[in-house]
C-alpha cells in the first residue's frame, strides 16, 4: 500500500461521512471517494501538498480535497494523519 491511515483520519473520516450522510448519502460516498484519491495521488506524489511551518513545527504536509485539508507525514508508505475541515483550527487539533 502506498498509504496508512492512522486511528484518528479513521475517525476523521468516519465522521466527516457520517455528517454528510445525514443529508446526503450520495455525497458522503462522492467525497469519500475523492478523499481515497488523493491518498493513492499522494502515495505516488507525496511531495504534492505543503508544509505550514506557521501552523506547526512538526515535519507534515497539507492537501487541500474540497473544504478539508488532509494532513500527512511524509513517509514511506505516506501516513495521513488526519482530514479536518478547513474552518477548524487546525494548528490547535494538530497539537
Amino acid at each position: 500500500m502506498k498509504y496508512a491511515l492512522t486511528a484518528s483520519a479513521e475517525d476523521d473520516l468516519d465522521q466527516i461521512w457520517i455528517h454528510i450522510a445525514s443529508q446526503n448519502l450520495t455525497a458522503a460516498d462522492a467525497l469519500e471517494q475523492e478523499f481515497f484519491e488523493a491518498f493513492d495521488l499522494l502515495g505516488d506524489f507525496p511531495r504534492l501538498g505543503h508544509t505550514r511551518q506557521d501552523w506547526v513545527e512538526q515535519p507534515v504536509r497539507f492537501l487541500p480535497v474540497r473544504q478539508y485539508i488532509v494532513v500527512y507525514r511524509f513517509e514511506n508508505p505516506v501516513e495521513i494523519l488526519r482530514v479536518i475541515h478547513g474552518a477548524r483550527s487546525v494548528p490547535e487539533l494538530l497539537r
